[in-house]
């Protein structure tokens, strides 16, 4: 509706600082996702805690796949070393799948190196994880 009166932009300004006043960033983030600003979504991620950040965290990264390739990859490491510290098998699993990302993200935009690098680097600080290291293999990485 408020598009046809021609007045959308004053009503959206309006939403979004009433929600930046409530501090409702979940909300924030998602629009933003939803309007393809990953670099609004990206702005806002700090400011979430809790066991949402996870989810908005890997929200954002699938968004910058495209747009911000170099940032997707960054949250996905981050994703996977906070899944890695929480050493359980299943979080060993969520985190070889952001990794999957991370590489398929680094291959596309040309850092092969930087993803062998890091890999080789992971698997030396975490040789003592047996189960992680069992997980990375199964998976091929």
């Amino acid at each position: 509706m408020s598009k046809k009166l021609g007045i959308w932009q004053e009503v959206r300004a309006r939403a979004l600082e009433l929600l930046e006043e409530k501090n409702e960033v979940q909300l924030l983030i998602e629009i933003a996702l939803h309007e393809g600003d990953v670099g609004r979504a990206l702005e806002l991620l700090p400011r979430v805690s809790g066991y949402l950040q996870n989810v908005y965290w890997g929200k954002a990264a699938e968004a910058a796949e495209e747009k911000g390739p170099i940032n997707a990859a960054g949250l996905y490491r981050q994703l996977a070393e906070a899944a890695i510290g929480e050493r359980q098998r299943k979080a060993y699993r969520q985190a070889v799948e952001y990794l999957r990302r991370m590489k398929v993200v680094l291959d596309r935009v040309g850092k092969r190196r930087e993803w062998e690098e890091y890999l080789t680097g992971l698997k030396k600080r975490y040789a003592r994880y047996p189960a992680l290291l069992d997980e990375l293999q199964k998976a091929k990485l």
